[in-house]
């Protein structure tokens, strides 16, 4: 799945190189606010777009006997760690380690049965986001987040349809095991014991292909939830 354009891939790699370099830059001046190590868990609520799969959606609809043709939304879960480092006041750079499935999902009507149908792959994900806060209170602060999001498939690419009873599978693996994508939100922690909980809803888009030639984005919208620990 995906077809990156050249302009595209050069965006995305100098945005990574930036974030990276910021986060070197970090470590000297983190001494000045504590550094949070915690833990958090999302809902995960991903779907495709892209040429090709709306193309093989509108395959699927000119078959005279499928109607109904929807482009679905494929609901999971996704969690692991983060780190928070300070960079200054009000600034600070987030990596993660999370774990979790992306995929899309759709449905149709053939012969009179209601087919629904998934794809599915396992990631690990390493988003690397800049995090800048505003406080809100004496214990509370608002922030935004921003950042690369590579990842990388474990296994292979789970294909599943089912409908009145039956259910069929079959797994394909990937030619591209690296996805490169882009992560944007906002979110609200506050100060509870030893450190803080935090709330957030992010955005998340893929810019590679994970098959070859093939114009495929995964798009998700998490909600976290998590708590992490002053250092």
């Amino acid at each position: 799945m995906m077809k990156l354009q050249n302009h595209r891939t050069a965006a995305m790699v100098i945005a990574f190189g930036v974030t990276v370099v910021l986060t070197t830059l970090a470590v000297p001046s983190a001494h000045a606010q504590e550094v949070r190590l915690g833990v958090k868990a999302a809902l995960n609520l991903s779907w495709f777009s892209g040429s090709d799969w709306d193309d093989a959606l509108d395959w699927l609809a000119t078959d005279p006997d499928v109607s109904s043709v929807s482009n679905d939304a494929n609901i999971g879960f996704i969690g692991g760690l983060f780190v928070d480092i300070p960079l200054g006041p009000g600034l600070s750079v987030q990596p993660e380690l999370l774990l979790g499935r992306i995929g899309g999902a759709y449905s149709y009507r053939a012969f009179g049965v209601s087919i629904d149908g998934s794809v599915k792959a396992t990631a690990l994900k390493l988003p690397l986001l800049l995090k800048p806060k505003a406080a809100v209170g004496r214990q509370g602060a608002l922030y935004g987040l921003i950042g690369p999001t590579p990842a990388f498939l474990l296994g292979d690419v789970d294909y599943q349809e089912k409908g009145d009873g039956f259910s069929v599978s079959v797994s394909d693996a990937p030619d591209n095991r690296f996805v490169f994508s882009a992560t944007f939100g906002a979110g609200y922690e506050h100060s509870v014991g030893p450190g803080a909980i935090n709330v957030e809803v992010r955005y998340n888009r893929t810019f590679t292909d994970i098959f070859d030639n093939d114009n495929t984005r995964i798009n998700s919208v998490n909600i976290f939830g998590g708590y992490g620990f002053d250092l």
